[in-house]
């Protein structure tokens, strides 16, 4: 029993590194894999090709900012300019994600546009919560189109 004890214990103190260093990137990825791979045209606002990460120096705010899905339309035969699509973030914790998520994103795409990063004009936010969205989020999301939430149900039945 002082054993089982001893293993809960252990557990409990490994949890929030577990979750940090283990659920944390891989939940990013399966967002990255599921906007390659099982996202549709609809939901991303167009074609894309293969999202990666973006880490943002920001001097002005004094910290990096980091994207964790970014997808750019293709490059059209015709020699088009490829655009930023989509950006995304992947929250892999216990919180329930907030309108506050969705105003960063916003801030994000504002300091990228204001250094003359192009963003198309379908471009989509994209936020990703393995455990789900606030109902102040979900009616924000609803009503803004280019915005678009995807939780686990999603995650594995693709749109």
């Amino acid at each position: 029993m002082a054993e089982e004890r001893q293993v809960a214990e252990l557990w409990r103190s490994a949890a929030p590194t577990f979750r940090a260093q283990i659920v944390g990137p891989h939940f990013e990825e399966m967002a990255r894999v599921w906007t390659a791979t099982y996202a549709s045209e609809k939901t991303l606002g167009g074609p894309v090709g293969t999202p990666c990460t973006l880490r943002i120096r920001d001097r002005t705010a004094g910290h990096d900012f980091e994207l964790d899905v970014v997808a750019a339309t293709r490059a059209s035969a015709a020699g088009r300019r490829k655009v930023i699509q989509v950006i995304g973030e992947a929250k892999g914790t216990a919180e329930t994600r907030t309108v506050e998520d969705l105003a960063r994103l916003d801030g994000v795409r504002r300091r990228l546009e204001g250094r003359g990063v192009p963003f198309s004009p379908t471009a989509r936010l994209l936020v990703f919560a393995l455990a789900g969205f606030t109902d102040g989020l979900a009616a924000l999301a609803r009503s803004r189109p280019g915005v678009e939430l995807v939780d686990l149900a999603r995650l594995y039945q693709g749109s």
